[in-house]
């Protein structure tokens, strides 16, 4: 059976995605940091396994990924939007959000990176907000900018060594 991976399965876009891999028979591992939400998957879906952590831990990260095992399909989906009030730049907001959107992700690929194979497919969550500047959502629109950016210098290291596995 076909496996996925899913972050930010407690809501929004990553629990639709849980429950559409669910009901075309994937096994799916679920992660979040909202239990409760998480548990109502698995509690629908015999084929949902939940792993709750925060991403923005880089040590709790690891060690919860460590024994996922191979994964068809990785979906890093986990991120905020915190909004910007009347032009106000607030330094602790952008690290919230880049601390999750940009950081989160990372720490996610560095614990599951052993496990890709030339099988493995790994989608990242972007937005147009990486481009195009959205009112009040100017942290948000920075650090999937960030992804963008960084994504693009690691694909071509990654294809610079013949070891292009997404």
């Amino acid at each position: 059976m076909k496996r996925v991976l899913i972050t930010g399965a407690s809501s929004g876009i990553g629990f639709q995605l849980a429950k559409d891999y669910a009901q075309d028979g994937w096994d799916v591992i679920a992660c979040g940091r909202n239990v409760a939400n998480l548990e109502s998957l698995s509690g629908i879906y015999s084929n949902i396994q939940v792993l709750s952590f925060d991403a923005t831990d880089k040590a709790n990260t690891a060690e919860t990924l460590n024994d996922v095992g191979d994964l068809d399909v990785i979906i890093l989906n986990a991120g905020t939007c915190e909004y910007i009030n009347h032009g106000r730049i607030d330094v602790d907001l952008f690290k919230r959000v880049f601390d999750i959107n940009l950081f989160g992700l990372l720490n996610c690929i560095e614990a599951l990176q052993d496990n890709f194979s030339e099988r493995t497919h790994l989608a990242l969550m972007g937005s147009t907000a990486s481009y195009l500047g959205l009112p009040r959502a100017e942290a948000y629109g920075a650090s999937k900018a960030a992804v963008a950016i960084w994504l693009s210098h690691w694909l071509w290291i990654l294809s610079q060594r013949a070891c292009l596995f997404l």
